[in-house]
């Protein structure tokens, strides 16, 4: 069975150049476009900013909303350099590089003293961000899993916070599971969402977990499930207007601490029941 700390290795194989579109196969400005025909080429990809190449080769990018829509004049003077901060390594952890987007619209990345791509805050929604968050995600589910395994030896305890009809449910698939010889607890039978919720409503756990209230730790928790859900569903963007880069940046912070404090938790229950 794969353990909480597989998945945090594999998840921090999973780097900048995996969400980078290649300089290669860009669609990039000239510098001797006019403002409207940028614009317009712009528009049609639906891009926010895009690289500006001349045969000389990068000159810096330019931002859509800088340029005038019915402007003939040259792109030349809306063309912005590049700067220290507009720069990062291809091998750049996909926390940092987000924190990093909030501030910045573009970012290029270098390998070796080359750049070789670029990163826009969409594109979070590829398959390297996707998967990125599915392994954060599942990091977080099962270290919560094995808490709850280690700190009730009577799983039926665990779900009693839960509503009758979910109850039902989890009970009905546990003693389903059971009359098939399935290898199971009650555990295995919860959804992430039934997990947040016992971890909102016990009070031992939300203080562990550093949640002030039933309310609070239901309003950082419910982003969460949202964001699973969106996972799970390839055709859902991760990345919207609901849910921008900055949102996205706080939800891998605060992922990355659950599976923190609950690999610890998890850690600390086992050795004291063993």
């Amino acid at each position: 069975m794969a353990t909480a700390s597989t998945y945090e290795d594999i998840g921090t194989a999973i780097r900048a150049q995996h969400l980078a579109t290649s300089m290669e196969h860009a669609t990039c400005v000239e510098p001797g476009m006019s403002e409207a025909e940028a614009f317009e080429l712009l528009q049609q990809e639906n891009f926010d900013q895009a690289p500006v190449v001349s045969d000389d080769g990068l000159a810096g990018y330019v931002i859509r909303d800088d340029l005038i829509r019915e402007s003939t004049g040259s792109v030349r003077p809306k063309i912005r350099s590049l700067r220290s901060h507009d720069l990062a390594t291809a091998d750049s952890p996909i926390g940092e590089t987000l924190s990093w987007l909030t501030t910045h619209p573009i970012l290029f990345l270098l390998e070796g003293n080359d750049v070789t791509g670029f990163i826009t805050p969409s594109d979070l929604n590829k398959q390297g961000g996707r998967t990125y968050f599915y392994l954060l995600l599942a990091q977080v589910e099962l270290a919560i899993s094995e808490l709850l395994r280690h700190r009730y030896a009577d799983q039926r305890q665990l779900v009693a916070d839960l509503t009758a009809a979910r109850l039902e449910q989890v009970l009905e698939r546990y003693e389903d599971d059971q009359k098939h010889d399935v290898a199971t607890d009650i555990v295995s039978c919860l959804t992430f969402a039934d997990l947040c919720e016992i971890v909102g409503r016990s009070a031992d756990l939300r203080e562990q977990f550093g949640f002030q209230s039933k309310k609070q730790a239901s309003s950082r928790l419910e982003p969460v499930k949202k964001l699973r859900d969106r996972v799970m569903h390839p055709v859902r963007a991760l990345l919207t207007d609901q849910n921008d880069i900055t949102a996205m940046t706080e939800l891998d912070r605060l992922l990355n601490q659950l599976a923190a404090d609950a690999m610890a938790l998890a850690t600390a229950e086992g050795s004291t029941s063993g």
